[in-house]
């Protein structure tokens, strides 16, 4: 009995200390991956998060070409998305779906996670917000929508396009594992802003490229700032 009193109260204490130094997200990452046979995120835990609908009054399915599926993929390439543990692959030329193809249990209803695919089309949708005038300039500085970082160290002159093209010089690791590091903290914290934001810098801004998850997201709040809302809408 006394073994247990205090195994119970050194988790108490430990889970009071990560709470106080702001590691409290890790018990909900702990509950979406750990305890569901997981060491990380994964595309399949879209279901354990809050989301919100994008209600459309009249989906349309891709177009199927002609030639819709009447060639096999090469061998080599099918080896290298088994491998890597590939859900679907899909192609599209000119606007029409000639091959799509799932693999592990997925299929064509399947939802999963999109990760960082997402990237890509939130540089697209901050393309079409440019061209519609809904944000001005790609070249318009990050602290027009969040004035907090004019004095910041190295971020006063942090531009849209930098973020954009991964030049911003945030200090962020990315790292899928590590529960303690920014990925983490972003995916499984209560606010996806107060994560990246609270991050420094530790280099300008334009001058070198490095693959980062951080400021993705925030391209969202910039939208949201502008008082011109454009990517909810551009899903319609």
């Amino acid at each position: 009995m006394t073994i247990l009193i205090f195994f119970v109260s050194f988790i108490v204490i430990v889970a009071v200390l990560f709470y106080i130094l702001g590691y409290g997200y890790i018990f909900n990452g702990i509950s979406k991956t750990y305890l569901k046979g997981k060491t990380s995120a994964n595309i399949d835990d879209g279901k354990l998060f809050s989301s919100n609908l994008i209600h459309t009054e009249s989906p349309r399915l891709w177009e199927e070409d002609p030639d819709y599926n009447s060639k096999e993929l090469p061998k080599n390439i099918v080896e290298d998305l088994i491998n890597s543990n590939t859900a679907s692959f899909i192609v599209i030329k000119n606007g029409k779906l000639i091959h799509e193809q799932y693999w592990n249990g997925y299929d064509q209803l399947s939802k999963t996670n999109s990760f960082s695919m997402a990237k890509a089309v939130t540089v697209m949708l901050l393309g079409k917000a440019l061209e519609e005038g809904k944000i001005k300039n790609i070249d318009d500085q990050f602290s027009d929508y969040f004035e907090e970082f004019k004095n910041k160290e190295f971020a006063g002159n942090l531009t849209l396009k930098n973020l954009a093209q991964m030049e911003s010089g945030l200090d962020w690791s990315e790292d899928y594992k590590n529960p303690f590091l920014p990925n983490a903290r972003a995916y499984y914290g209560k606010s996806l802003l107060k994560s990246t934001l609270s991050r420094n810098f530790k280099e300008n801004p334009g001058e070198k490229f490095e693959y980062q998850s951080g400021f993705y997201a925030i391209f969202k709040f910039c939208d949201t700032k502008s008082g011109q809302s454009i990517f909810g809408r551009l899903f319609i």
